[in-house]
């Protein structure tokens, strides 16, 4: 049996997996960012512990790992470095995520994935890649089938991750709106003066890095002086 490392395991949803996982006496490491949460639960479920930060020294916690199941989000600020990672000490890589660029960098990596013999899976929470295996599932018997709705229900609040990726996630789309209304009705935009106002302090700000075709720029933004 493959070692399973669920990276992220004190979070919300990181828990109740490795919870789960322990439960069906698969063999877990867990491991994340916060050292003492991490001990804590270890002894609690009585599992192994790696304290690791996701960057490019990453693949020296993966030794003796057979997959890795990312649960801390926001994934744009983990996926990366752990797919790398996986990449290269040769792990199975899977996270929860339904951010649209993870799948894109997933999909970059492809190849190189493919010539290590690593799989690359993100979107295997609820609602991406268990609702295709769903609908793949039914249209399989069915016989000529036409079309096929999936419904999903939401139980309980949103947990603080998923939280922060979707404020996140509504910040970019609403500068890409704001930013389109803007180039097309220059003068007639309530939003001019405060774009003119952000690209003059862009250009005097080297704190600010800016995006192609015209996403906001990267976060933290420090204050002009």
């Amino acid at each position: 049996m493959k070692k399973l490392m669920i990276y992220g395991a004190t979070g919300y949803t990181g828990r109740m997996a490795t919870e789960h996982a322990k439960a069906r006496g698969l063999d877990v490491v867990i491991a994340g960012r916060n050292g003492a949460r991490l001990e804590s639960l270890a002894a609690q479920l009585g599992v192994p512990y790696r304290v690791f930060i996701p960057d490019a020294q990453a693949v020296e916690s993966l030794d003796g790992i057979g997959v890795l199941l990312n649960f801390a989000g926001p994934f744009a600020q983990t996926a990366d470095a752990l797919m790398q990672a996986c990449i290269k000490a040769v792990v199975d890589y899977l996270d929860i995520t339904a951010e649209i660029n993870v799948y894109r960098l997933a999909g970059r990596l492809g190849a190189q994935a493919a010539e290590a013999g690593v799989m690359l899976l993100p979107g295997v929470g609820w609602d991406v890649v268990p609702t295709d295996c769903l609908a793949m599932h039914v249209a399989r018997r069915v016989q000529n089938p036409k079309s096929l709705s999936v419904a999903l229900q939401v139980a309980g609040a949103m947990s603080r991750g998923s939280a922060l990726v979707s404020a996140r996630s509504l910040a970019r789309a609403s500068w890409r709106g704001l930013m389109g209304y803007w180039l097309q009705h220059p003068m007639r935009s309530p939003g001019t003066s405060i774009l003119v106002t952000a690209l003059h302090c862009a250009r005097r700000c080297p704190s600010v890095t800016w995006s192609p075709a015209g996403t906001p720029p990267a976060f933290p933004i420090s204050p002009c002086s």
